[in-house]
């Protein structure tokens, strides 16, 4: 919804928060304000807090703007609020928003609690990834768990094309939020890692490696797929494309490295492209 036109004696510039660039219209970006509203710093502030609020366009290190951590766009001369620059994730080079990708996962299983999701940033074996947090309502039983979070899993690659490298369902009112019922999704994040939130069911499950040697080969391949793309090893098809299960071009050279050294041998690159099922890439590896 449009929040209208910027004020007389107010400039609003939409801004890249990366390369600090104005950008034009129909583009989102961090929303800057520059003019007559807008304070000169912060009391008894010693730069901390002034270097994160306020900011200079690129070329123009005379005007002084506020940086509001708002995300939006200018559309007609109007401007539109899109979210929170802080709730962005970004997986290599693309940015999702925390509450769209919550809504999604609300709504894969009817035994998640509505608000009752939380996205965050979370730490693989390529960089930044995302990790989710749902609760799930008391009378889902433990043996529905697995089948709640892989149809979390499964509508967050149908509606984004993106894998969560961990799902954690939780009870009912464990994900914290603010007094006004936003999700405090850091605070979610810190409290999952130092296990201060109980979980009931984690996705994907840890699993031990088989052995990498005779016929033991196929699971010790499937395996590692798995554990690349953030899978249970048993929910792949032998015959399936691999790109089927969120194996892109990074994840690809990423398991190349890992067969070389968990088998003892080289292995090119090129090779899981060549041959993108499991049941190909164990017949080439032998």
């Amino acid at each position: 919804m449009s929040c209208g036109r910027p004020v007389p004696g107010l400039e609003v510039a939409i801004v890249s928060p990366d390369t600090y660039d104005a950008l034009g219209d129909d583009t989102v970006g961090e929303i800057w304000i520059a003019g007559w509203a807008v304070t000169t710093g912060v009391h008894g502030d010693q730069g901390n807090v002034r270097g994160k609020l306020y900011g200079h366009l690129r070329g123009d290190p005379e005007r002084l703007y506020l940086r509001t951590g708002d995300l939006g766009f200018r559309h007609g001369g109007e401007i539109y609020i899109s979210g929170r620059l802080k709730n962005v994730i970004i997986v290599r080079g693309q940015n999702y928003d925390a509450i769209d990708l919550e809504h999604v996962a609300e709504r894969a299983h009817p035994a998640i609690r509505p608000g009752g999701a939380a996205a965050f940033p979370e730490e693989g074996a390529l960089g930044e990834e995302v990790g989710v947090v749902c609760e799930v309502v008391d009378s889902c039983s433990d043996e529905e768990l697995p089948a709640v979070a892989a149809a979390v899993q499964r509508r967050l690659g149908e509606t984004f094309e993106l894998r969560a490298q961990m799902i954690a369902l939780v009870r009912p009112r464990s994900v914290p939020k603010t007094s006004s019922g936003k999700v405090q999704r850091a605070e979610c994040a810190r409290r999952l890692r130092s296990g201060a939130i109980e979980v009931r069911h984690r996705y994907p499950l840890a699993e031990d490696r088989p052995r990498a040697s005779g016929p033991e080969l196929r699971p010790m391949v499937r395996w590692l797929v798995a554990r690349t793309v953030g899978v249970q090893a048993a929910e792949i098809d032998d015959h399936a494309p691999l790109s089927e299960y969120g194996l892109d071009s990074l994840r690809a050279e990423q398991l190349a490295g890992e067969l070389a050294k968990v088998l003892g041998i080289s292995v090119p690159e090129t090779l899981v492209y060549d041959h993108p099922t499991i049941a190909d890439l164990v017949q080439a590896l032998e």
